[in-house]
């Protein structure tokens, strides 16, 4: 019984003893209480890009002749960044203002074009009705006179020839009446023509707008 007391005893100590160590404050473990941030660090690899890169680039294009900066050097307003060879954009300007100039001699072209064919149109429309006003009362005529011919010679008043130069001329009248009745037909050609210069005004003024934007963007 003593022993088993003295065991009991011996376990409880050590038991305490523990109990009492683990309640030590370490003061390496401690902090005192305080408002601020919290930081933890962590470790990592990787590349560091800036979120600020601007990209640089021309409307232009061409042979870079001068190019006075390098990557993270200080510029300001108004520096020049680069220099282009200007040649090619000469050429291409030299060439939008000769397809101007070219364009603008067409829609001339085509303007004065409009203008004939608007006066043919008006000349052969008085003509052709003219004519046509003249062959008609040859034609009455004519056949009137034929008529009548045929009539004395019904009545034995008048003479073969005669009537014969009278069918003739009666028939003569006929064609150029039916020639007339083709030049009225003509003027719908001539309308058909003024409508065709109308178009290629238009599409003449619509080359040169054409030109004349392209132009405007080889000057930029």
């Amino acid at each position: 019984i003593v022993i088993a007391c003295l065991v009991i005893a011996g376990g409880v100590y050590w038991r305490t003893r523990d109990v009492a160590d683990a309640n030590v404050i370490n003061p390496d473990d401690t902090y005192k209480v305080a408002r601020g941030d919290i930081v933890e660090s962590v470790a990592s690899t990787g590349a560091v890009t800036s979120n600020l890169d601007v990209d640089i680039k021309c409307q232009a294009s061409g042979q870079i002749m001068k190019l006075p900066y390098d990557i993270s050097q200080t510029v300001k307003k108004g520096d020049v960044l680069l220099e282009l060879d200007p040649t090619l954009e000469k050429q291409a300007l030299d060439a939008a203002n000769i397809n101007v100039n070219v364009a603008k001699a067409k829609l001339d072209q085509a303007t004065q074009n409009e203008k004939v064919a608007e006066l043919t149109l008006d000349q052969d429309t008085l003509r052709a009705h003219a004519d046509l006003t003249s062959a008609q009362t040859q034609y009455e005529n004519a056949k009137k006179a034929a008529g009548r011919q045929k009539e004395l010679m019904a009545q034995n008043l008048g003479a073969e020839s005669d009537y014969e130069t009278a069918q003739t001329q009666a028939a003569i009248a006929a064609q150029n009446l039916a020639n007339a009745e083709v030049e009225i037909q003509n003027i719908e050609v001539d309308k058909h023509t003024v409508q065709m210069r109308t178009d290629d005004v238009a599409l003449a003024n619509e080359s040169l707008e054409n030109a004349k934007v392209a132009l405007a963007q080889a000057n930029l």
